[in-house]
Formats: structure tokens, sequence, C-alpha cells
């Protein structure tokens, strides 16, 4: 009797422990499943590199886009995007200043769509003032550059000389690299906030 009862017991333990084992892996599955259900079909997550989109992003923000808005709404005027850089295989922050059809160009520090100036809300002015003060434009004069049906032309809020790298130096980029657009920044708290639209 004891021999069956050890048995009964050690067969108990045996199931205990395959259960745990079980039971983690599942929740590992199903996080994993999550997670690229999450990065793939609802939100991008972003790590801010350098000063392209400053003072709107800061090196170091953490955060992520959404893209299910861009899948729903497409692209605006003045949206911040998240697209591919075949070049460098990665992906650039930049904000959608020429879409499909545009003639884009700046002249004194304006930029010009299809002959006419556009505002621009979403550049902080102090910063561009108080570089305008320091004796250089703050968008050096670029274009005429056509955008053709299916391309984008992407700036960074950064304009200065040097400050962003975007399509006034490699041209337009295809459309269909945008991954996602509009931003929730996360970390570090005090930069927390949602930026959509122009």
């Amino acid at each position: 009797m004891n021999t069956l009862n050890n048995i009964k017991l050690k067969l108990k333990d045996f199931r205990d422990k395959n259960t745990l084992v079980y039971d983690l892996f599942t929740s590992i599955v199903i996080s994993y499943i999550l997670v690229l259900v999450l990065t793939n079909f609802i939100a991008y997550p972003i790590h801010v590199e350098g000063s392209s989109m400053y003072p709107t992003l800061h090196d170091l923000d953490y955060g992520f886009s959404n893209l299910l808005s861009y899948r729903s709404e497409g692209i605006e005027r003045g949206d911040i995007v998240i697209i591919y850089y075949p070049p460098i295989e990665d992906y650039l922050i930049k904000r959608a200043i020429g879409l499909p059809g545009d003639m884009v160009e700046c002249k004194d520090d304006i930029i010009y769509i299809n002959g006419q100036a556009i505002e621009e809300p979403y550049l902080n002015t102090k910063y561009r003032d108080d570089w305008v003060k320091s004796g250089e434009p703050f968008t050096a004069n670029f274009g005429p550059v056509f955008v053709k049906a299916d391309e984008v032309f992407v700036m960074g809020d950064n304009r200065r000389t040097g400050g962003s790298t975007d399509s006034r130096i490699f041209g337009p980029l295809k459309i269909e690299l945008i991954r996602s657009k509009d931003i929730y920044i996360f970390y570090p708290l005090s930069h927390f906030r949602w930026i959509t639209g122009p």
C-alpha cells in the first residue's frame, strides 16, 4: 500500500511540476503574441535619436506611434510620420510637408506649396526666432521640388543648417515607406504627451 501511495505522490508531484512549466510556457507565448499584435497592428515603438525634430521631440524620448490612425486616415500635411529610409535600413521621424502632386520650395524662410505660402503652427516660434536673430535663415532656400503621385516630401522641425537630414537632401520618399503617424511620448515623464496632426 505504501508503494502505491508513493507512486501516486510522485505522479502528483510530476503533474504539478509540468503544470507550472506549461503555465509558464503558455504565459510566455501569449505575451509574445500580444506584443506582436500590438507592434504590428496598433502601436509602433519609437526611440528618438538626435535632434532633427527638436524642439517638438527630444533626443532619447521614448514612446509609440499610431499604426491604426495612419491606416484609417492616411496622412495630412503637417503630420509627424515614421518612415523607412532604405539607405540606412532604419526608420526616420519626420513631418509630412509635401504630398503627392505638390511642388515644394522655400524662399526667405517660408515654405511654399504649389506657389502658396503655408502656415506651420507646429514649429516652435521662439526657437525659430532665436535662430533667425543669429543671422542665418531657419530654413534655407531650396526647390522647387516636385512630389510624384507615389511620394511624400518630409522635413524635420529643426530646420537650421545641419539640424535635420530630410527630403531637402535626399528628395521625396515613396509614400509606401510610411509605417505610422502621430506620436505618444511616455518617457521621460517631463515630456509625456500625445502629438497628433498638424
